[in-house]
Formats: C-alpha cells, structure tokens, sequence
C-alpha cells in the first residue's frame, strides 16, 4: 500500500505534484491530485470513453465538500485560480492520502471529525463513484458538495459564458446533466435523502499550472449546476455515482459495488505468485491492468462473426494516460509484461486476435486516433513487433492453436512485404 503522510499532504507544492489514477477497462478514466486540485486539463472525476477506448470526454471535473458541524464549516475542497490563487485550502485538513489496491483514500479531519473519502470506478462502464465515511465525530454533521460539471474533449479547455447554461433536470438525490443539444446525457446518483439544490452558476479562471508548464492554454471556467445536502451520522456512509451510463444499470448499493471492485483486484493480484509477499510487485501487477482496455471490432471482423465464427472479446492496450489512444507498436512491445508476467494470457491471445482483424495490406495500425476514426497505418515497425509477440505469447503458453489461426494472416504480411506495401515499405531487395 502507498501512503502519504500530513507533512506533504499539507506542503502545497508537494502535494500538487502527487497524482493518482483510476481507469475502467474501457478507456475512461478519473484522476487529479490529492489535494483535489485539477492541474491538467485531464483531470476529472469522470473522462469517460465514449465510443471506447476513445472519444475520451471530460464530464464531471470534481466535486468540492463543506463540513457542517456545531455551527462552524470547514471548506475540505482545494482549487488553483488565476495568478496561483488558492481558494478554498482544504488540503490543510488533509491528514492522509492512500493508495488501498490501487484505490485512492483521502483522510481528513478538522474539529473533532475523521472524513474517509474513496474513489473507484465500475470496471467496463463509465461510473465512478465517490464514498464519504464519517469515521468520528461527535454527533451528525452536513456534509455539502458542489458539483463542478464540464462537457469536453479531454484534449480541451472549456471557456464559460453566461450565455451557456446546461439544461439540469432534478432527480431524487441528484440530478441530470446535459450540456449542450445532443451532448450524452450523465448523472449524478446517490441516496434519495441526499438533498439536491439547483443553484447554476460558472466558476471563471480555474489554472492548471501543468498544462502552463506544458505551454499550452492552462485556464478553464467550470459550470455548477447546484449542491447535494445530506446529514451525515458518525459511521454512516454516503456515496455518489457519476455515471454517462443508464441510471437502470448503476448500482447504487456502495457497498457492493466497492467490493466487486476489491474483489477483481484481489483476484488479478492472485494470478502472480509474488505479489502476495512483495508490495513493490502488487503495485505493478494493478498498474498493469489500467492499460489493458477493450475495444470494438472493424465492421469485416463484426460481419465475419456474425456468419458464425465464435466471438472474439477484443482488447487492447492504451499507450499511456493521459495524452495516449492504443498504438500498434506500444501495443505489441508491452504485451509480455502487461499479460504474460501478469498472467492475463486470455487478454494477450485477445489482443493478438484483436490486431489481426485491423490488418490491412501487411500492415498494423500505427494508432487509433481519439475520436474513433479510421486506423492510422504508418509504421514499419508495429506489425513486426507483432511476430515478436505472437512468438513471446506461444513460448509462454503453448498455445499452437493460435499460431495455426494467425498463420494465414502472418504468411499475407510476409507476401506484402516482399512486394511492397505502404509508403515505400518492403523488404531490400539485396
């Protein structure tokens, strides 16, 4: 388990350079600092995958709590605006920061109350969920939580008017977000006590200092659509699910959602004898499954199965987060360590499976651009970092079956290469 103490937790510079990551096998993803401070315009509750693995759109950007206790409100949210102004300052009463099975945990605490707060998402849908745990006080508090909405490319900036309103429609316990006309509709669900007030406004001139770094445009407005109320008792938990998905088929039960959660980590952890006793070794086995995303087929691949070939679940790999879609070459050189030292050896044969169906003259896909368009394919070196793959793969599990399924399609970009492909690509003559 990582762990970060109150001394960087409370050291501003420190604690904006600390970063955590949660994705959900689908190419979305949540991430921010632990101070809750977007520095990137990356940075988001919910980015989620909308055509995935791509199509990355950044949805809700945070939300940022007020405790309510003996008529006093501490203020637990952090956020950087224009000429490094820091309001609130919450991080002050941020006594902890962990990373419980990859699973970020913020421990805060301020006259007289302990507030848990966990992060995860639901693996293979674009839901993430929030829990707060009052784990001491003295007696109820208000727990209040602004909402900050966006609707953007994660590549994006959003500058706000006051001519742009979202269209927010109350539901019990939340609310429903949409941007824009024809904009995908998301959700913020939780417990039907839990008080939703409609109070829209925009936030101007967050800064997200990395992205200044960068040299890129570093400012963004943040729309708020209103504020969730709820009376919090000592040991009770409240948690909020920010969804893109249809409110029918987001478990609003925390508890079992977590645990499902848990328990797939757990069980990824499982397949490597050594993560069991080295922490160093588990922390590599649970970063390995952030890159390991599925993927939808090319329209031949979908119509060949369709005539009654048996499915492929396709998979891929994402090159790296933030900036990064799935890249033949990144692909096909990571595909031991990702799958084979993790023994994920289902997901490597899908993988291979998978980048077979995007052959195209000899040729793998170079990358699959952001917002779903036809594959790029100008690479020499991806499709033979696929041999390479398919060798590390065969030697690992034996599994000749799919060498005998790839064989056709491997002899077709040996015959392209001889003769010539793309771009000037062939074998030298001499």
């Amino acid at each position: 388990m990582i762990t970060i103490g109150p001394e960087v937790c409370a050291d501003l510079e420190k604690a904006l350079s600390r970063e955590w990551l949660v994705t959900n096998g689908i190419g979305g993803y949540a991430s921010s600092t632990i101070t809750g401070a977007n520095t990137r315009r990356y940075h988001a509750l919910l980015v989620a995958a909308l055509q995935p693995p791509v199509a990355r759109a950044v949805l809700l950007a945070k939300i940022d709590e007020r405790v309510s206790l003996d008529g006093r409100s501490i203020e637990l949210g952090t956020n950087e605006y224009q000429g490094r102004v820091i309001h609130p300052s919450g991080y002050l009463h941020l006594q902890g920061f962990s990373l419980e099975l990859g699973l970020p945990v913020f421990r805060y605490a301020a006259s007289g109350f302990l507030l848990e707060k966990r992060i995860w998402m639901e693996y293979g849908h674009n839901t993430t969920y929030v829990s707060y745990r009052l784990v001491e006080a003295p007696r109820a508090v208000q727990l209040t939580l602004t909402l900050l909405a966006n609707y953007r490319d994660h590549h994006a900036a959003t500058q706000g008017s006051p001519d742009w309103q979202f269209h927010v429609d109350p539901l019990p316990g939340g609310c429903q977000i949409v941007a824009l006309p024809g904009a995908t509709p998301y959700r913020v669900l939780t417990s039907p006590q839990a008080d939703f007030v409609p109070d829209s406004a925009w936030y101007w001139h967050f800064q997200h200092r990395a992205e200044e770094e960068r040299g890129l445009d570093h400012q963004e407005d943040l729309f708020r659509p209103g504020y969730l109320n709820y009376e919090l008792a000592p040991g009770g938990v409240l948690t909020v699910a920010i969804t893109a998905e249809e409110p029918a088929t987001v478990d609003l039960n925390s508890d079992r959602a977590h645990q499902r959660e848990i328990d797939r980590r757990k069980q990824l952890v499982s397949k490597v004898p050594a993560a069991g006793a080295d922490d160093f070794v588990r922390q590599l086995v649970l970063a390995a499954d952030q890159f390991l995303v599925s993927r939808g087929l090319p329209t031949s691949a979908r119509e060949t199965l369709a005539a009654g070939r048996p499915p492929v679940e396709a998979r891929t790999v994402i090159a790296g987060y933030p900036w990064f879609t799935d890249w033949g070459r990144d692909t096909m050189i990571s595909l031991p360590g990702l799958t084979l030292a993790t023994g994920r050896f289902a997901e490597a044969r899908s993988i291979l499976l998978t980048f077979a169906q995007y052959l195209s003259r000899g040729m793998l896909p170079n990358r699959f651009p952001d917002q779903g368009q036809a594959p790029e394919y100008n690479t020499v070196d991806a499709t033979l970092w696929y041999f390479q793959a398919i060798d590390s793969y065969v030697q690992a599990t034996k599994d000749r079956a799919l060498l005998e399924e790839l064989y056709p399609a491997l002899v077709e970009i040996v015959n392209w290469h001889v003769k010539g492909t793309r771009h000037g690509i062939a074998v030298d003559p001499a």
